[in-house]
């Protein structure tokens, strides 16, 4: 855990790296990236918070969703080998393929999944940092 890490920076690390990882989509089957103008606060812990938000990969009419996010996992694991993060694969509740980019020992996870039919989800979540006394954790940051 990072003591000086802010919810600010929090967000804005875990934003950059969920783009770094739709970036990893071909451009070719990219219509559009966007990416949450807010997200949540979670518990690490009693003290504890971790940002939450998402970045959507839309894909071009023709492309498959599971086939783009099947082609991730080699993308992926050459893009993060020798940084710490792992990426495993596993399914969703219904039984569609998701990746997990994380690292051990901390709270910083990446989840990538078919939103719809036609779009990838990077849900991700930053690591623990601590909130100023005064900053309520509800709400949207």
């Amino acid at each position: 855990m990072e003591t000086t890490l802010t919810w600010q920076d929090a967000k804005s690390k875990t934003l950059a790296r969920a783009v770094e990882i739709a970036a990893l989509v071909p451009a070719g089957e990219v219509a559009s990236v966007s990416e949450s103008e807010k997200g949540t606060l979670m518990s690490c812990g009693e003290t504890q918070y971790n940002w939450n938000g998402w970045v959507r990969v839309e894909l071009t009419d023709g492309s498959n969703v599971a086939s783009a996010i099947e082609a991730l996992v080699p993308k992926l694991e050459s893009h993060f080998v020798d940084t710490g993060f792992a990426v495993t694969r596993g399914k969703t509740i219904l039984d569609t393929l998701r990746i997990k980019v994380g690292q051990p020992g901390s709270a910083e996870l990446y989840l990538i999944d078919e939103f719809d039919p036609h779009t990838i989800n990077i849900a991700a979540g930053s690591d623990c940092f601590a909130l100023p006394e005064d900053v309520y954790p509800g709400g949207d940051f």
